[in-house]
């Protein structure tokens, strides 16, 4: 498990999360 690994997965929700807002 690498460190970054918290921070890409945050990272990828607030994209995922950003996306799915827009599309609404």
């Amino acid at each position: 498990m690498r460190t970054m690994s918290y921070s890409e997965s945050r990272a990828r929700y607030a994209e995922v999360l950003d996306f799915v807002v827009n599309d609404r």
